[in-house]
């Protein structure tokens, strides 16, 4: 039998003249020289032979010995910092092993029980946060998804699949991300009705503990993703609706993915009765409402306000809606709200009067206590209206939004940007400073550049001059000013492109 090797460099071309005899040779001597050829051998072996179990032990093995964790102590100096924990690079490596392993599916029923013992390693230490690195940040999705890879390639006895990832989620409470969902296809039916079984013997804490026990929230999320597998509406909302906060969303979501749209907008009316639409109830994305009916976001008690909107409106409750937009922008007035708000009330045709309100709203908040006219500034600006985002800066000062106004008017307002940088000047020479004073020098540059479009030449000069004077026991600041080329005596003549 001859041995067919494509030549395609001069390893090949070695290769392709080797007998049988002698590449079998060459692979038992490379084999016994690194183990990890070796496994790659048995692994091969044991899958051509039919028998890929009988590469487990190898394997689990390699698991063991390649994430076995190491401490790496703080930096000498930085003794208060924790020891981190830290992977040999053997640890990736033998995960690049397991996926090649991957690519011939029937390596799958060895690779399971290897992965399950990597997830047994990495978990207790993911549950520990001073031990939760980047590294095991990185690590641990890698494994997870190649356990899951490897469930659904191996289809392994449901009902000890369903029994350890329960075990392994109760002891860790899921800080190790593997999700029903995502092993449902490898339990299939017989696997969820284990998963069942075991959650009703879940002995639990009673409720009155002055906090939430974490296995009793896992429990919680374990029956509400066995739910969602198993498709059971009600009993997913019933879980949703438990406590004194409802998950809004989650039900929401739920209902309206079963069709069920009434009784979608039932729970959504009771949403906005409870003030829970909206970024402050943790759900900061405009409209993913699809999210909310896997469970990603199982603790999220709020509605997007996109998707209040959009079914809102799908109703023809166009009023309601409305109330929602208002509310979302009253709350985070700014342009990004405002153009949520003008879009659906234009599309309604009832634009004008929308933008009216919101600018007024706007007004009202800009005049409270400790606060300015940053979102009338920036409101103003994203429609293009330069000359009220003056009138709100004049009115109601524009914030930390002052930048932008003077980028905008450089062109048509040159010496009121100018007297924007320089106000912004002042307040960096107080108090003292020497780490803002390079900062000071490209400002003082572009006031130059200002200045000098709008043919106040003297003017900068004199400025230079007083700020020279002001500052000259500040040499630090002298040299900023002399290595940003700051003229002594004449004004500095430039384009105002880049400002």
């Amino acid at each position: 039998m001859s041995v067919r090797v494509e030549p395609s460099d001069p390893i090949g071309d070695y290769l392709s003249e080797l007998s049988r005899a002698d590449l079998v040779e060459l692979l038992l001597e490379l084999a016994d020289a690194y183990p990890a050829i070796q496994r790659e051998l048995e692994v091969r072996t044991a899958v051509a032979s039919g028998e890929p179990s009988g590469a487990i032990a190898d394997l689990v093995a390699a698991a063991e010995h390649a994430f076995t964790p190491e401490w790496e102590e703080a930096p000498w100096g930085r003794h208060w910092e924790p020891d981190v924990l830290v992977f040999g690079p053997e640890a990736s490596a033998l995960l690049d092993e397991f996926e090649r392993h991957l690519g011939m599916p029937s390596a799958a029923p060895a690779l399971v029980p290897a992965l399950q013992r990597v997830v047994e390693i990495i978990a207790p230490h993911l549950a520990d946060q001073e031990n939760d690195t980047s590294e095991l940040q990185e690590i641990a999705p890698r494994v997870t998804e190649l356990l899951v890879t490897a469930c659904r390639a191996a289809m392994p006895e449901p009902i000890a699949l369903a029994e350890w990832v329960i075990g392994l989620r109760l002891r860790h409470e899921r800080h190790l991300d593997l999700p029903l969902a995502d092993v449902a296809e490898a339990l299939g039916p017989i696997g969820l009705a284990r998963v069942r079984e075991l959650l009703q013997g879940v002995a639990l804490p009673p409720s009155s503990a002055a906090k939430p026990d974490p296995t009793a929230t896992e429990w919680w999320l374990l029956r509400l993703e066995l739910a969602d597998c198993e498709g059971r509406v009600d009993e997913a909302v019933d879980l949703l609706a438990m406590g004194s906060r409802p998950r809004f969303g989650g039900i929401v979501a739920r209902l309206v993915a079963a069709g069920r749209h009434t009784e979608a907008l039932g729970w959504l009316d009771r949403a906005v009765a409870a003030d829970a639409v909206g970024s402050p109830f943790g759900w900061p994305v405009w409209e993913d409402l699809a999210a909310l009916a896997g469970s990603r976001w199982p603790t999220a008690h709020g509605m997007p306000v996109g998707a209040a909107v959009d079914l809102y409106e799908q109703a023809g409750r166009v009023d309601e809606a409305i109330a929602v937009l208002r509310k979302d922008f009253a709350g985070h007035p700014g342009p990004e709200r405002f153009g949520h708000l003008d879009e659906f009330a234009t599309r309604h045709g009832r634009g004008a009067t929308e933008r009216e309100w919101a600018w007024a709203e706007a007004e009202r908040r800009a005049a409270r206590p400790h606060h300015d006219g940053q979102a009338l500034v920036d409101i103003a600006l994203s429609q293009g209206d330069l000359q009220r985002a003056w009138a709100a800066h004049d009115r109601f000062g524009s914030g930390e939004s002052w930048r932008k106004l003077a980028t905008a008017s450089a062109q048509s307002e040159p010496l009121r940007a100018a007297e924007l940088f320089r106000t912004h000047v002042a307040s960096l020479l107080e108090p003292t400073n020497s780490r803002v004073y390079d900062v000071i020098a490209s400002e003082v540059a572009t006031i130059g550049k200002l200045l000098t479009a709008a043919g106040q030449v003297d003017e900068y000069d004199s400025y230079v001059s007083q700020l020279r004077t002001a500052c000259r026991r500040r040499p630090s600041l002298m040299a900023a000013l002399d290595r940003a080329g700051i003229p002594r005596g004449s004004a500095h003549r430039s384009s105002l492109d880049h400002i």
